[in-house]
């Protein structure tokens, strides 16, 4: 063995001296350089390993870690000794003495005999790369490298060629040789790719107009060649193609040139390639005629792209297989994907085991990503034959350049001359590069999978990393510009060191110069260098006359919101908001059921507490949150609104408290609750001391209100404090800040990526009046209520914070503040003629209005929030019944019917059939005695209380006629009264009242005839000295008289009686207008609809009571006298009829719900038509039916046809009845 290695050492000295000798005499150093390159296998430089994702250790891809020197590189330092001079290379003195190298035989033969000897160590380095591959292409691969490297080295080699050649000729037929062979294989991959076309469709780059010809090794030089600005980078994912993109932004940006942008800011047609026409934003002026395409990742395409970049240079990027989808499993989330997909949990380790069982349970997206990436990239849909891979490679082939990320620094220093460009065009500032992240090895068995999953990606990989080196090898003085490039590269790294954390709106800020100041030369340089794509982007299309709207989501609007709504903050023009944009993009709503809270104040409601819309894909899962009231609960909140961006607002905590203690009435409710007349002010010097007079309601909402509204208690802790800012900062899209609002809005627009209309409003529930009058609060005030509210002062203060570094560094703020401040002048003038209309009432024009596009905006923008969500409830079929929000406390429903009116006593039946408590006359009165009857005592004597008689009642109910209109005396039998009174006009008003009291009767006794109210009207002062003087009265103005009123006629005296009378009475309902009355009362108390059947009165007809038999007057003519002699009454009918109407004018689908009323009044007397048979003759079989007592056998159906049989008068008899049979 020991004389093997001295026979090899002596040999090997031999051939370097020849190799020396050679060089003196015939001085071929161009083609000594080849041959010592060929000869070495690719012999490279490696320290210009970029860190990509930490990727430098053999074991994980098969690259060296070490950073190699020169003195350690024999190729690279043997170039810079014998090399003739790059005449683009730097023209700084080269640290090698080009005059004197020949001079210093002992020396270089001594440097060449190391070199020599390291050539195991650079062949091992060709092996490394060979680990790429799987085991079978391995083995292939490396028996045809055994056979080409013994072909090149008998061809190459002095010491085995034929002794009878002479040195130089032995030497030159070696280099004549490889350069043939190189040109052979390069002319039949050309000759291939141009008389065989790709075999596959899916290929899209198969297209006309490919470029042809053989790869050309340019050697740069400035004299010979023009710098290339036709370029197509082709971006492949996580190959470090940030940096190159912001290499060729900059370059078209130094340059002007015209760059192909993309309108999303992010993509150019990936993944479909048909998408590229119209993705990009079309330049003025320019036209298919574009310079450079690289903005954006792409599905490669020639026929899209040709027609888009003429004539261009198409450079591309691939990196290491193994790396790449490791960098990328962790990169896209592949792992949430699957959980989030399929609810199940993987590793890489576990995927890899049987990759084509998980991409189903995943997004489609994530295969595209994973297997085969660079494939797809270009054009391969997952599926390939060897032939079609063979295919696209000569394909590649035609390519400018391919570079490796693993060998990012000699790739561009390479690129740079191939483009002929400066060296510091292509100088970087690294981007999107981990170097804190820790560094793991793969396993072999992991390699393998992922290399055998993944044998396209490899083989390409393989064949353009070989290809890498071979070119580098064919470039002379390489070595020597590769190191400047490094010092440049290091150089740049050191002078943008402090703008290093800068994010890419930031650098962007400082280019546009928005200050006003020039920006130094060094500073400019290294903003450009360190932005990113979309940043850059941006910027180009500022600068191109294309100008994007500011957004923070790459082009994309956010459309998945969660609203945590905070208690008065502005939480009402946020919503509605929210609402708008919800309506116009048609998204899925969370609606809350009551239409007013989504859980609040217990979180564990939630899931209860919604409307649910049909699933989506099998998942009840919703856009947007936002309608209600509801806890901070983030799993249940994502479980309905997944991958959602948060919101929420605070308060300044002193302005905050002043409100909610205003706006809940807290003083009052402590008064009502103690009888203590307490302050705020009161409060504030000592919150303990009052404690207890406060409900647990006033104190959640006055008392660290915020915190509890993002789901902390009322007294956290301040660890739990410091985790809800920090939740709030590194969570939540955006915090709005109730004092900034419209700053916090454009901030919240790009955020969620929304057009500038889009968050344009008109301020709800703001009370002008109050704020233009208040006073500004002593100092000790603030202090006292941000010690009291400390938890919620503490997060105003830290996301105060955050939202004004976020202005501060965004970009054209000032004049979207602006544009929006003139945009909501212009609106509060455009719909100022809607100021006050109401909920219902702008929903109403929305729905049943033919209306303009600026009214509709207009009420869209005034609409509160319950509004909304039953206009939104509508919009996706599940309406509620109309009915009118109720105030929390219980109340009873008091209804009196004035006078004896059919209509009143059709009501009256209608709503005793569903009450639950049953107050009823004593004997067979009907009347409950007012306006005689004025106090307790006396109501109590002709009243008995009965128990309910049917099982569908809601609450308690007292109906009657000429029931006391007194909240004191009605309060002792009935919570809360509401009282709902029905009023007629005069003359029916009249007419009952006529026949109630029988006065035609009376009358006759003195007139020895018949007197009708006809004959009455006409002569009312012959009949004044026969009736009583409390005749008189409630004949002149019976609707006055049964109200309760005792005023004169004058205008002034009625309108004073009617204000305080609205006040007492909530609900009016007109005689003449009936089934308008009673659609609009069982919307007042929210009754269930299809419950409410109700059967209208017979008319009786005007008999010889009312008219006279011989020369009977017209209705009209009736009506004109019953004006005429009762004028009181006119103007109270009128005034209560109007204040009727103006509320049901806010009514929505009125008439479709009379008409369904009618429908279901009418097929319900068809169902019960048999009630009128002879086995049910009258009224008072019914009531004997219907007792307890009685033994029959009714069905619920039978029960209820007969109940809607029975007057009021029966109704009040079976009362009575069933009472006394309880007893």
């Amino acid at each position: 063995m020991a004389t093997a290695r001295y026979a090899k050492l002596i040999a090997v000295v031999v051939f370097v001296c020849v190799g020396i000798n050679i060089f003196l005499h015939t001085k071929k150093s161009k083609s000594g350089i080849l041959y010592l390159h060929t000869s070495f296998n690719h012999v490279s430089s490696k320290q210009d390993l970029l860190d990509v994702d930490n990727i430098h250790k053999r074991d994980e891809h098969g690259v060296p870690s070490k950073r190699e020197s020169p003195a350690n590189n024999p190729g690279s330092a043997l170039q810079n000794k014998v090399g003739e001079p790059n005449r683009d290379a730097p023209t700084r003195q080269s640290r090698f003495d080009f005059d004197n190298v020949y001079d210093k035989k002992e020396q270089h033969v001594e440097s060449a005999r190391k070199q020599i000897f390291e050539q195991e160590k650079i062949l091992s380095f060709q092996q490394d790369h060979n680990r790429a591959l799987p085991s079978s292409l391995q083995q292939e691969h490396k028996n045809k490298e055994l056979q080409k490297e013994n072909q090149k080295f008998v061809q190459a080699s002095p010491t085995l060629a034929s002794p009878h050649s002479s040195s130089s000729e032995k030497f030159s037929k070696g280099v004549h040789s490889l350069s043939s062979s190189v040109e052979k294989k390069q002319d039949k991959q050309q000759d291939k790719y141009q008389h065989q076309s790709l075999s596959t469709s899916r290929l899209v780059s198969n297209q006309q107009g490919l470029a042809k010809g053989p790869i050309e090794t340019q050697i740069s030089d400035s004299n010979t060649c023009k710098p290339k600005s036709k370029i197509v980078y082709v971006k492949t994912h996580k190959t470090g193609s940030s940096t190159l993109t912001n290499i060729f932004h900059r370059f078209a940006h130094k340059h002007n040139l015209k760059a192909v942008l993309p309108k999303s800011n992010t993509f150019l047609g990936w993944p479909r390639s048909a998408g590229i026409p119209t993705s990009y934003v079309s330049l003025p002026g320019v036209e298919g005629n574009y310079d450079i395409f690289c903005s954006a990742h792409t599905r490669y395409s020639r026929k899209y792209i040709e027609k888009i970049v003429p004539n261009a240079d198409y450079i591309t990027i691939f990196r290491e297989p193994t790396s790449h989808f490791k960098s990328s499993w962790s990169y896209w989330d592949v792992p949430g994907h699957i959980q989030r997909v399929s609810g199940m949990t993987v590793t890489m380790e576990q995927f890899l085991e049987d990759p084509e069982t998980w991409f189903p349970r995943g997004l489609k997206g994530d295969r595209d990503l994973l297997h085969n990436s660079f494939a797809f990239d270009f054009g391969f849909d997952h599926t390939y034959t060897e032939d079609q891979v063979d295919d696209l490679i000569s394909h590649l082939d035609t390519f400018a350049l391919v570079l490796i990320t693993e060998y990012m620094d000699a790739s561009l220093v390479l690129l740079k001359r191939k483009l002929c460009w400066e060296l510091e065009d292509v100088v970087y500032f690294a981007l999107k590069v981990n170097k804190h992240k820790p560094r793991t090895v793969i396993a072999s068995e992991v390699r393998e999978k992922i290399l055998k999953l993944n044998w396209v990606d490899a083989k390409l990989y393989h064949h353009f990393n070989e290809s890498l080196w071979r070119q580098i090898a064919a470039e002379p003085n390489f070595q020597e510009e590769l190191d400047e490039f490094k010092r440049l590269k290091d150089q740049l790294s050191t002078q943008c060191e402090p703008w290093a954390k800068w994010n890419e709106d930031e650098h962007r800020k400082a280019l546009l110069e928005e200050d006003g100041k020039p920006l130094p030369e060094k500073e400019r340089v290294c903003h450009l260098a360190q932005m990113d794509s979309v940043g850059f982007v941006k910027f180009l299309k500022l600068r191109s006359g294309v100008p994007d709207l500011e957004c923070n989501t790459q082009g994309r609007p956010k459309q998945k919101i969660v609203y945590v709504k905070t208690h008065k903050t502005g939480s009402s023009t946020v919503t509605n908001i929210l609402h708008r944009y919800t309506h116009k993009h048609n998204l899925r709503p969370v609606l809350p059921k009551n239409n007013l809270f989504l859980g609040y104040p217990n979180k564990a409601s939630l899931p209860s507490s919604y409307v649910k819309l049909p699933p989506i894909r099998g998942k009840d899962e919703y856009d947007v949150l936002c309608s209600a009231h509801s806890v901070y609960d983030r799993p249940r909140m994502d479980a309905l609104v997944p991958d959602a961006s948060y919101i929420t607002v605070l308060r300044d905590p002193t302005s905050h408290f002043v409100s909610s203690w205003n706006y809940w009435h807290v003083t009052d409710h402590i008064k009502s609750r103690s009888g203590k007349e307490v302050s705020m002010f009161d409060f504030i010097e000592n919150p303990n001391k009052y404690r207890t007079l406060l409900s647990e309601g006033d104190h959640r909402l006055i008392h660290n209100s915020m915190v509890h509204d993002l789901g902390l208690s009322g007294s956290p802790s301040r660890a739990d404090v410091e985790q809800l800012v920090s939740e709030l900062n590194n969570r939540f899209a955006l915090v709005i800040i109730t004092e900034h609002f419209d700053e916090s809005l454009i901030m919240l627009r790009r955020q969620l990526c929304w057009k500038p209309e889009e968050i344009l409003y008109l301020s709800l529930k703001v009370n002008t009046k109050a704020k233009a009058t208040q006073k500004p609060l002593p100092g000790y005030f603030r202090s006292q209520v941000e010690a009291y509210n400390w938890a919620d002062a503490r997060l105003f203060h830290a996301l105060n914070m955050t939202l004004w570094y976020r202005i501060n560094h965004a970009i054209g703020f000032r004049s979207e503040m602006q544009w929006l401040k003139q945009e909501k002048e212009r609106l509060a003038e455009l719909c100022q003629q809607f100021s006050g209309w109401g909920d219902d009432l702008h929903r109403k024009a929305l729905l049943e209005q033919h209306i303009s596009e600026e009214d509709e905006q207009c009420h869209l923008l005034m609409m509160d929030s319950p509004g909304f969500v039953k206009l939104l409830k509508d919009k996706f079929g599940k309406a509620d019944p109309e009915c009118h929000n109720q105030p929390k406390e219980r109340s009873s429903l008091v209804f009196s019917s004035v006078g004896q009116t059919p209509e009143g006593h059709a009501v009256g039946a209608l709503l005793f059939r569903f009450g639950v408590a049953k107050v009823v006359p004593k004997s067979d009165e009907l009347s409950f005695g007012w306006p005689l009857v004025r106090t307790y005592e006396e109501l109590s004597t002709r009243l008995q209380m009965t128990k309910p008689v049917n099982g569908f009642r809601p609450f308690p109910v007292v109906v009657g006629q000429d029931v006391p209109l007194d909240a004191q005396v009605m309060s002792r039998i009935a919570v809360n009264p509401h009282f709902v009174v029905l009023v007629a006009n005069p003359l029916n008003t009249l007419v009952a009242v006529w026949r109630e009291h029988n006065f035609s009767h009376k009358l006759r006794e003195f007139n020895s005839k018949t007197v009708s109210l006809q004959t009455y009207l006409q002569n009312p002062d012959s009949f004044s000295s026969i009736l009583s003087k409390e005749h008189l009265q409630l004949l002149k103005n019976p609707l006055a008289y049964l109200l309760g009123y005792d005023g004169d006629e004058s205008t002034a005296s009625v309108h004073k009686f009617l204000r305080g009378f609205l006040q007492r009475v909530k609900t009016v309902l007109i005689a003449e207008h009936l089934y308008e009355s009673v659609v609009h009362l069982r919307r007042v108390f929210c009754l269930s609809s299809d419950k409410w059947i109700f059967k209208p009165p017979t008319q009786i007809e005007k008999d010889t009571t009312v008219v006279d038999e011989t020369s009977p007057l017209s209705l009209r003519e009736m009506n004109e006298l019953a004006n005429l002699h009762s004028h009181a009454d006119r103007m109270l009918y009128d005034s209560l009829n109007n204040t009727f109407f103006r509320r049901l004018r806010r009514e929505v689908g009125l008439s479709v719900e009379i008409d369904q009323l009618k429908r279901r009044a009418s097929s319900f007397a068809k169902d019960c038509e048999y009630v009128h048979s002879p086995a049910f003759s009258d009224n008072q079989d019914f009531v004997d039916r219907l007792l307890p007592s009685s033994n029959n056998d009714l069905s619920k159906s039978q029960r209820e046809c007969l109940f809607s049989g029975l007057s009021l008068a029966n109704l009040f008899d079976l009362s009575r009845k069933h009472s006394s049979n309880s007893k």
